[in-house]
Parts: structure tokens; C-alpha cells; sequence
């Protein structure tokens, strides 16, 4: 029994640390989502504005 409590006791460390680095690394894929999201939008305003240009003028 006495192994099991240590072996436990090593891989909840692990654990805990396994666990906190997919939380930050969830963080990071949502910030760039909003990035790439804001880009889209910045790009999709420029292609209205091109789109009211007459095609002479481009």
C-alpha cells in the first residue's frame, strides 16, 4: 500500500503541472483566434472599400 501512496504521490505533481501547461497553452490558442478574427475583419473593411472603387480607378 505504502507504494501506491508514493507512487501517487509523485504523479500528482506531474499531473497538476500537465494540466496547468494545456490550460496556458488553450489561453494562447484563443488569443490568436482573436487576432486572426481581428485580421479577417480588417481585411474584409479594405475589400468594401476596394469593391466601391470604380474599376478604372484601380
Amino acid at each position: 500500500m505504502d507504494l501506491v501512496i508514493q507512487a501517487t504521490g509523485s504523479l500528482l505533481p506531474k499531473l497538476v503541472k500537465l494540466l496547468k501547461e494545456e490550460r496556458n497553452l488553450e489561453k494562447g490558442v484563443k488569443k490568436q483566434i482573436e487576432f486572426l478574427h481581428g485580421e479577417l475583419e480588417n481585411a474584409r473593411a479594405v475589400l468594401h472599400e476596394v469593391a466601391e472603387v470604380p474599376l478604372d480607378q484601380l
